[in-house]
C-alpha cells in the first residue's frame, strides 16, 4: 500500500514537472537563495501552491490585530506605504521576497537545504516564523524538537506533527490539511 502511494506521488510530481515544462518551457534548474540550492520547478510549484490558498488582496486587510496585503504579506511598521494598496505585480514581488526570506531562515535556524528548506519556508509563511514551535498548551512540538535535533528523528511522528497544523479558529480546515500534506511531501521529496 505504501509503495503504491509513493509511486502515485512520484507520478504526480513527474506530471506536474512536465506540465510546468510545457507551460513555461522551463527545464528544471537549480536556483540559489543564500547558498541554498532549490529546484526551479519546485520553487514555482511552491509559489503556485501558496497563490492557490492565499487569495490575492490588493488592499490591506486586518487579521488578528495585524494588517496583511498581497498573498498574505504581513505589513511591517516600516511599510506604511502598503496601506494605500498595491498592484498584482507588487504582490508577486512581496511573495517572492517573503519566501526567499523564509528559505534563509529555514536554512540558518534549522540547517536545512533544498526542498526541506523550501517546505519549511512554506509552513513558516503560513504560520509565522515561530508558529510551529509550540502547541496550544505551549509545549514544544515534535516537529520543532526534531528539527532542532533535541528529539530523535522519526518520519511518522514528524509527518503527524507537521500535518497537525491544519486548524483555523479551533476547527480542522480541509484546505489547510491539503496544504500541510503538500509541504510535508515536498520536505520528503
Amino acid at each position: 500500500m505504501r509503495a503504491a502511494i509513493i509511486i502515485i506521488g512520484a507520478a504526480c510530481w513527474i506530471g506536474v514537472a512536465w506540465y510546468l515544462y510545457q507551460t513555461y518551457r522551463v527545464a528544471p534548474v537549480q536556483m540559489v537563495i543564500n547558498n541554498v540550492q532549490i529546484n526551479s520547478v519546485d520553487w514555482r510549484l511552491a509559489l503556485d501552491h501558496i497563490r492557490a490558498f492565499e487569495t490575492l488582496k490588493t488592499e490591506p486587510y486586518k487579521d488578528r490585530d495585524e494588517y496583511y496585503i498581497g498573498y498574505g504579506h504581513q505589513i511591517q511598521d516600516n511599510e506604511a506605504f502598503l496601506m494605500n494598496g498595491i498592484t498584482e505585480e507588487c504582490a508577486e514581488d512581496l511573495l517572492v521576497n517573503d519566501m526567499e526570506n523564509m528559505v534563509i531562515i529555514a536554512s540558518n535556524k534549522y540547517n536545512l537545504t533544498g526542498n526541506k528548506a523550501l517546505a519549511l519556508a512554506m509552513l513558516m509563511f503560513n504560520l509565522g516564523v515561530s508558529g510551529f514551535r509550540c502547541d496550544k498548551n505551549n509545549q514544544a512540538t515534535t516537529l520543532y524538537l526534531m528539527l532542532k535535533g533535541v528529539q530523535p528523528f522519526d518520519k511518522d511522528s514528524f509527518r503527524r506533527s507537521w500535518e497537525s497544523f491544519c486548524n483555523y479558529n479551533g476547527k480542522e480546515h480541509k484546505q489547510l490539511r491539503e496544504r500541510r500534506r503538500y509541504e510535508c511531501n515536498l520536505y520528503f521529496k
